[in-house]
């Protein structure tokens, strides 16, 4: 009977002794999980702050496009107000050199007019 009593007692230690093991074995699976856990909530936060970094930078890289494009857009614009002012102005030269041309001509008809006139009275008529 002490015998079996002996043997009860070692099973009885022995099964404390491996119920002990499982807890802690279920308190280190339980660290584990929960570091898994924290791991993959800083792997998350980064993600999303990789995500915003690569708005912003897509967000700068479309703002200076912007800009580029704004400021050649005010130079094409400066560029052909200067060229229209030029065009106006010679323009209004030719316009000047034409009337001046076509006053001359104007004269110049005249003068031939009185010119072929005198000598018209100058010839003697025939018949």
């Amino acid at each position: 009977q002490e015998a079996a009593l002996t043997a009860a007692r070692e099973i009885k230690d022995e099964h404390h002794g491996i119920v002990g093991e499982c807890r802690t074995s279920l308190a280190s699976l339980q660290s584990i999980l929960d570091a898994k856990e924290r791991i993959a909530a800083q792997l998350h936060s980064v993600q999303q702050q990789r995500r915003e970094d690569d708005r912003q930078e897509l967000k700068s890289q479309l703002q200076q496009g912007l800009e580029s494009v704004q400021k050649r857009v005010s130079e094409l614009e400066a560029g052909f107000s200067n060229e229209q002012g030029v065009r106006t102005e010679a323009v209004q030269q030719v316009d000047v050199h034409c009337s001046r041309l076509g006053a001359a001509l104007e004269r110049a008809q005249a003068a031939w007019l009185k010119d072929a006139e005198q000598i018209r009275s100058l010839c003697p008529k025939p018949g």
